[in-house]
């Protein structure tokens, strides 16, 4: 039977990386000083509630907001619909607040496996059922779109990503900017990964789990293998542990051979440095730097650490 692992690790390092936002209440979309005739004029369009609610149903946003939205676009839904979304927009651009939290989805269909990150600025609107629903769409969305794709690990164009269809029938874009504009709060789709591989299992884990394959860290683990049967069962049950160990342990790499070069030798630098610092003959400080080398290795690259999960934690 052959084996051959790969990995994604998608640990949620929630970090701003784009702002959006609305302009205040008070605010005009085509002007930042509104005349007094404007205003008079606004206030003075008679607005049915059936289409306050209509239009509230739409956005989620208040009743005032509705009201004043319809006023300003003469009682066009969808126009009023659009200001609101352009004033929502506008006021979290104002306030700009970092988008530190939210979560990481995955997705895993046969041998092709997705992760995707969406940013939010508070950990409540993390738990909320529309966030997580947009999540979990984004997320489906980025697995069809691996379809036909090569073997590998990479990360996914995130402009390709936001411009495809979401469950809506919208870009995925629009269905993010219509939310934010909906919850008032900033969010970004931060990026995306895939993982595919040409024959066996892809498997993944989530750790503090909002939703279903969603959380605050997860990873896919994908293992090449010939097995079949109650062998490929077996694999699959090893990728779903080493799934669990990688948001444990948090690799950076597959193995020793995957690290780049310039890493390798800065370590190198460091580690025969501090030996010579220490006042050790030559021959030593080379046996030393190649220790701490090895040491390096075991922390950081999947098939040389401790597994976490398995007794007596065994590489």
């Amino acid at each position: 039977m052959r084996v051959s692992i790969s990995l994604l690790c998608a640990a949620a390092v929630l970090a701003l990386q784009q702002v959006t936002a609305f302009m205040p209440p008070a605010a005009f979309p085509s002007s930042s000083r509104p005349t007094t005739a404007l205003r008079m004029a606004a206030e003075a369009v008679e607005v049915p509630m059936e289409l306050i609610k209509k239009l509230r149903g739409m956005s989620g946003a208040p009743i005032m907001d509705c009201k004043k939205a319809l006023a300003e676009e003469k009682l066009d839904v969808e126009a009023a619909f659009d200001w609101l979304r352009k004033k929502g927009q506008a006021t979290i651009a104002k306030r700009d607040r970092a988008t530190k939290e939210g979560l990481v989805s995955l997705a895993v269909e046969g041998t092709r496996g997705v992760a995707v990150e969406v940013n939010s600025e508070t950990d409540f609107v993390a738990r909320n059922a529309d966030f997580q629903a947009f999540v979990a769409g984004a997320t489906k969305t980025a697995l069809s779109m691996t379809a036909g794709a090569a073997a590998g690990v990479g990360s996914m164009e995130r402009d390709a990503l936001m411009a495809a269809k979401g469950p809506t029938g919208d870009s995925i874009e629009t269905e993010l900017a219509n939310l934010v504009a909906k919850i008032r709060e900033g969010m970004t789709l931060r990026r995306a990964s895939q993982l595919v591989v040409d024959q066996g299992v892809v498997a993944c884990y989530v750790h503090n789990a909002a939703g279903p394959l969603m959380g605050q860290a997860g990873a896919l683990v994908g293992i090449k293998t010939d097995a079949t049967g109650e062998k490929l069962e077996q694999v699959e049950a090893m990728a779903k542990r080493l799934a669990m160990h990688v948001v444990a342990a948090n690799p950076l790499y597959l193995n020793s051979a995957a690290v780049p070069a310039e890493v390798v030798e800065r370590e190198k630098a460091v580690a025969r440095q501090t030996a010579i610092d220490s006042g050790k003959k030559p021959e030593v400080v080379e046996k030393m730097t190649e220790g701490r080398l090895r040491k390096y290795f075991e922390e950081v690259c999947l098939v040389q650490q401790n597994h976490m999960l398995e007794e007596g934690n065994p590489k």
